[in-house]
């Protein structure tokens, strides 16, 4: 919370969020990070990565190696059909692979550049449904995750996790993200709405 966040995918290497959140926390740029990053690394042709300052500067890479990987890291029947990019703005950086075209980051970029002055989950759930509009992944829907992190946003102000929800298997799972999200913040208002009470 209060610094940024480094997402890594399609083949993840913990290592880029490790030593990134270490680098971006000394002051580098994250197009400084993102080079020493993906030069120190041996497979980054299989890695998605995005960094975000909290300054609002970002850098993204997406490797030219395959789309689809699976466990034991061989290339999928379907990899070369399937489209992977990215595209960053000020304050977002929105990835994909194993997508049906470049649509779904364009309509995630559009979603998010014009919902300013929403609640920034709500934001990230409708970038999404954006993304899910422009094709989606090629495989369908399983999961999604919303995580955010804010400086001591967390219970009682001991930790910055502002948001930690996951869908981890589900037909609908954008959907079934934004009914945990409800109940949610349902239960924060029940909790003001108690300490107003006993005030």
């Amino acid at each position: 919370g209060g610094v940024g966040v480094i997402v890594h995918q399609m083949s993840s290497n913990p290592f880029y969020g490790r030593i990134g959140m270490e680098m971006l926390m000394a002051g580098l740029p994250p197009q400084e990070i993102m080079e020493q990053l993906v030069r120190s690394d041996e497979s980054s042709e299989r890695r998605q990565v995005a960094i975000l300052a909290i300054q609002g500067r970002t850098a993204a890479f997406t490797g030219g190696g395959p789309v689809g990987l699976d466990v034991y890291s061989h290339p999928r029947e379907d990899a070369e059909e399937a489209w992977k990019g990215h595209r960053c703005g000020v304050d977002y950086c929105a990835q994909a692979n194993s997508m049906t075209g470049p649509d779904v980051v364009d309509n995630m970029a559009q979603s998010f550049e014009s919902s300013g002055g929403k609640p920034l989950a709500d934001r990230i759930l409708d970038a999404l449904d954006a993304g899910q509009v422009g094709g989606g992944d090629r495989r369908g829907q399983q999961s999604a995750a919303l995580f955010i992190v804010k400086l001591r946003a967390g219970a009682a102000n001991y930790s910055d996790v502002a948001e930690d929800l996951r869908a981890n298997d589900h037909p609908t799972p954008i959907v079934e993200l934004r009914r945990l999200l409800t109940i949610r913040r349902s239960g924060g208002v029940i909790a003001n709405a108690n300490q107003l009470f006993e005030a």
